[in-house]
């Protein structure tokens, strides 16, 4: 059996052709398909997930994998896919551990507060990650969802910030990755092939996930519904738009950013609106 034909991604969900809500699944779908390697998509379920997190992954059909960053280092150990970042020197391997950190330590925590508990998107969460359940089951299991990440978030700390200072925070975050690519657009200079975080000509594991949040934001619907200064007139267009789609979509930089990686490694997906 071939590299090419040796691993199956369990995403989650069943829907070909479209990016999933969780980052971390197109994380490691942009991880095999920047080198060159293809895989099987599947959805699989939580409750025969390892760590009962979604993504896992099989190679060979051995026993599944599962936590993105193990994956990642199994695909590296098991020669399927190159270690990408072996070119970076101390500093720059710093720098991309750092980068990653912000998103996975903070950023992923202050999305999950956007998601989980603000009352116009936690039933939205709970529809589309339960999709699969009859509704008596999804009002069940949402509830303890929303409770787990409640208790996890406020023994971590991030709910015990106001809303203001928590949407503050992750607008920092935002901003910071607008400043960093576009002095990486700067210095490629001309052309349209993508350019990378750490402003190399190749990309960084840092990439693979600034990618997937970014995707991962602007395929969500369920966030913080747009103030209402927005509504009015254009109702129909902003009306229950994430907050943090708002913020990405006004970063043009993260914008051109993702669009150039969607169209070389993503064309039978279907982009974002």
């Amino acid at each position: 059996m071939s590299a090419q034909s040796r691993i199956t991604v369990f995403r989650g969900w069943d829907c070909p052709g479209n990016y999933v809500w969780p980052p971390f699944v197109t994380k490691i779908e942009l991880r095999l398909r920047i080198t060159g390697v293809s895989y099987r998509a599947a959805s699989g379920s939580t409750q025969v997930a390892p760590r009962g997190k979604i993504p896992y992954i099989s190679l060979d059909g051995s026993d599944p994998v599962s936590d993105s960053t193990l994956i990642v280092d199994k695909l590296t150990e098991e020669g399927v896919v190159p270690d990408i970042n072996a070119a970076l020197t101390p500093a720059q391997r710093a720098h991309d551990l750092a980068l990653r950190a912000m998103l996975e330590d903070k950023l992923y925590l202050y999305h999950s507060y956007e998601r989980w508990l603000t009352d116009d998107n936690v039933y939205t969460m709970r529809d589309h990650v339960l999709n699969a359940a009859p509704y008596p089951v999804r009002v069940v299991v949402g509830l303890l969802i929303h409770r787990g990440v409640k208790q996890a978030l406020h023994g971590q700390g991030t709910s015990r910030l106001s809303p203001e200072e928590i949407a503050a925070f992750r607008l920092q975050i935002w901003k910071a990755f607008e400043a960093l690519l576009v002095e990486a657009k700067r210095k490629q200079g001309a052309g349209d092939a993508p350019f990378w975080v750490l402003g190399g000509e190749s990309p960084s594991e840092a990439d693979m996930l600034l990618f997937a949040f970014t995707a991962s934001v602007l395929v969500c619907t369920a966030c913080v519904t747009l103030m209402q200064e927005h509504r009015g007139n254009s109702a129909d267009l902003f009306d229950g738009a994430p907050d943090s789609q708002k913020v990405v979509r006004g970063l043009p930089a993260i914008m051109e950013y993702a669009h150039r990686i969607h169209g070389r490694y993503f064309p039978d997906y279907k982009r974002w609106a």
